[in-house]
């Protein structure tokens, strides 16, 4: 090959790969833009979110402060206008809010200003937001000028009485400053702004920034072509979303994010110039056309600096993807990503939370209370080593990992921790003690195999384990415990299904006279699910699981209905009276109807005064013992007796026997069973049997297992026994023929004794 051929084949291959580089640039120019466009654009749709979040949050937490405080004067009672502009006038020094009022359903308003105290009736009927409350029993108008000629946003949230009848109107009015400064917020550096708008495109909203304040109207902030203006209105009208571009009245390209806020059809409009969003890949671009141009040196050194700057760009989106916007902190996408990493045996895997974090939230506003979350968030990384982390999963709820499964070291962080806490929180406020619940999950060499998520829950398992404990709690995972959990879920699955399948059965346990040749007086109902497969299921493994998901209610009272229903029958048949007892949970207690359903079930048995007992437990009168007080005297008018269950299994107060007009006290086998002096504990129980006849009360000791203890009891001054030392828990049928056994030959306390 001649050299002039050899050096044309040379410049072609040059030309050919001068031709390869550049196609092969433009093409990846062209990628990077596109790939820049997509970015602007999840960019520009991740800002307005958070916006939206955060306006929604703002005007969600209003709504909860006027909601609570709707329920509380509609269950109060209070209708008289003058008394509760009092009260508004005394709760409104205590919130955000510029004014609070009044209004009847007839539109007569009466609101007070925080700023001047001065009271401003008027009339409010013809309101659209007003209007919006009594038909939806809530509002919030769009801005308007008040007498003041300042922009507000008026709130208003329907009171009803413990009837559920609407009495009137509590309205609230927010400065639009308020939401005006989270519009504020710096949108890609300042460049960009965001509006509320109507469904119509009306600007209701602008930020601080300088913006035509003649122009009323998105179109009139821009220049739309008309497909777009068609796309807009289309969005506008029918509750869409999404992003379009237009140019703004200086002509700018500019890109828009349209967000429903899913209320009063607003909208979020946010939009940023092309420019600004295309700052950084106008450099890159510049930088790919000089490498183009001048060598491929060049070209190499800006594509490592294009390498580079991805990378960076990279870290900055895994910042926004693996960091928690409330506390810095590392979120709960980061702690799966990193702890495989430093999972190994002999580590520990935690879960907690801060309990009745939303009371807080409730009591001191949510700006408070994302304070502590970062304060909590402080103490821990403070405790932490370097190979150990931890993350903000959601809430008030963290998780995190220490390097340690010894329960001793373990239980020392803990009390570490909660001492830290306590004290930084102190010096905000002595007022605030803050609760802790945690799990632990001590990881085994079998256990590593486990995904970061089934660790987590399994800690998770162990806090809820001991959430519902008083004071501060942790837990190690058990075996049992994921067992329990486990059957816990599946018999929360059938649980409905069993109700509605009559699963339950009323089983009864007789009480015997001890005083009277030991006559049987009635008996206790207690309810007992007969499972078609598992067959009788323990009373302790479906209780607490009820008491837990409210079912509680629905089980007491078809206890109560077939205890109703059977004495109905049994006193039909001409028998002689018998006292049957009945087991009421203190969420039912405190049920609205509680009152009226159990007398309306016991008129429609035709069941007589003085026959159905209720029994309640002490840790309900320890906690509403006013409220208790009532329920009781109604209730003994309405002819029930009211006894006082398990007495001596807790911390029984004397005082609730003082205070209380309780008929019957039951004292309980903890008596008997607990104390390591008897000849102290009979003393005791001698002088409360004395104490509660001094007081007209009933006495009967359950648990009861041995004829001495009978001995001892019937000896005391105890009136009636029930135990298993007469009788076990027995189907009504069963009981029925207990029953008629007893009229066909009665037997004595000895013979009836030696016949169990």
């Amino acid at each position: 090959m001649n050299p002039q051929t050899a050096q044309k084949k040379t410049k072609i291959a040059i030309i050919g790969i001068c031709l390869c580089f550049l196609l092969g640039s433009l093409g990846y120019v062209h990628y990077m833009r596109t790939r820049s466009e997509q970015d602007s654009v999840q960019y520009l749709n991740n800002a307005a979110t958070q916006l939206q979040n955060t306006l929604i949050k703002q005007i969600d937490g209003d709504f909860q402060t006027l909601e609570a405080l709707a329920i509380v004067i509609g269950e109060t009672g209070i209708d008289d206008a003058d008394r509760m502009i009092d009260i508004l006038e005394t709760i409104n020094n205590q919130n955000q809010f510029v004014r609070m009022g009044y209004a009847d359903l007839s539109g007569n308003a009466d609101l007070v200003d925080i700023r001047s105290n001065h009271h401003l009736k008027k009339q409010v009927s013809q309101d659209p937001f007003f209007q919006q409350t009594l038909a939806e029993g809530r509002s919030l108008s769009d801005p308007q000028l008040d007498e003041e000629e300042e922009w507000v946003g008026s709130y208003g949230m329907l009171i009803k009485n413990n009837a559920g009848e609407p009495i009137g109107v509590l309205i609230a009015e927010n400065l639009i400053d308020v939401y005006r400064a989270i519009l504020d917020a710096p949108l890609l550096n300042g460049e960009g702004y965001s509006l509320l708008v109507d469904e119509t495109g009306a600007v209701l909203m602008r930020p601080h920034r300088e913006l035509p304040a003649e122009k009323q109207t998105l179109t009139e902030l821009g220049q739309f072509t008309e497909k777009t203006l068609d796309t807009l209105q289309n969005w506008l009208a029918n509750g869409h979303s999404g992003s379009l571009r237009y140019r703004s009245l200086a002509g700018e390209q500019a890109i828009a994010q349209l967000i429903p806020l899913g209320m009063n059809r607003w909208y979020l409009f946010s939009a940023v110039p092309t420019a600004a969003l295309h700052k950084n890949y106008a450099q890159t671009s510049l930088g790919m056309t000089i490498i183009i141009t001048l060598a491929a040196l060049i070209f190499l050194m800006l594509m490592n600096w294009q390498s580079r700057s991805m990378q960076a760009n990279q870290r900055a989106l895994e910042t926004l993807a693996y960091q928690d916007p409330l506390t810095g902190d590392r979120n709960f996408a980061s702690f799966q990503k990193e702890v495989p990493a430093l999972i190994k045996s002999g580590c520990t895997v935690w879960y907690c939370d801060i309990k009745k974090f939303k009371y807080f939230n409730d009591l001191f506003g949510y700006e408070q209370g994302d304070a502590l979350l970062r304060d909590f968030s402080t103490v821990v990384k403070a405790s932490l080593k370097d190979d150990e982390l931890f993350c903000r999963v959601s809430g008030d709820n963290f998780a995190g990992l220490r390097q340690t499964a010894d329960p001793q070291r373990l239980a020392g962080w803990f009390n570490q921790l909660l001492a830290q806490l306590d004290q930084q929180m102190n010096e905000h406020s002595a007022l605030v003690h803050l609760e802790l619940c945690m799990g632990f999950f001590p990881v085994r060499e079998e256990e590593l195999n486990l995904s970061v998520n089934e660790m987590v829950n399994r800690a998770n398992i162990a806090h809820r384990s001991v959430k519902d404990q008083p004071g501060d709690q942790f837990a190690f995972f058990t075996p049992q415990l994921r067992a329990q959990t486990l059957r816990e879920s599946e018999l929360e699955a059938q649980a409905k299904k069993a109700l509605a399948r009559g699963e339950f059965e009323v089983y009864v346990q007789g009480k015997v006279n001890i005083q009277q040749n030991c006559r049987i007086v009635g008996g206790e109902c207690l309810a007992r699910w007969i499972h078609p497969e598992k067959g009788l299921i323990p009373p302790d493994q479906f209780i607490p699981l009820f008491e837990h998901n409210g079912m509680i209610t629905q089980l007491d009272r078809l206890m109560f209905e077939k205890a109703c229903a059977w004495l109905h029958d049994y006193l039909e048949a001409g028998r002689p009276p018998i006292n049957l007892a009945v087991n009421v949970s203190r969420l039912d207690l405190f049920q609205d109807d509680f009152l009226d359903w159990y007398t309306a079930v016991k008129r429609r048995y035709a069941i007589p005064d003085g026959l159905l007992e209720l029994e309640f437990t002490e840790s309900v009168m320890l906690k509403d013992d006013q409220i208790f007080l009532q329920i009781v005297e109604e209730l003994r008018k309405r002819g029930f007796i009211c006894s006082l269950d398990d007495f001596g299994s807790g911390y029984s107060s004397l005082n609730i026997l003082k205070n209380l007009p309780i008929q019957v006290l039951k004292l309980d086998i903890l008596f008997f069973r607990k104390s390591v002096d008897i000849a102290r504990e009979r003393i005791i129980i001698r002088n409360i049997l004395t104490m509660a006849h001094e007081l007209q009360m009933k006495t009967i000791a359950e648990g009861v297992e041995t004829a001495e203890q009978v001995e001892f009891l019937k000896a005391a001054g105890c009136d009636i026994v029930q135990g298993y030392v007469y009788f076990k828990p027995m189907p009504l049928a069963d009981f029925d023929q207990v029953l008629q056994a007893e009229l066909d030959q009665p037997q004595g306390c000895r013979e009836r004794a030696a016949a169990v």
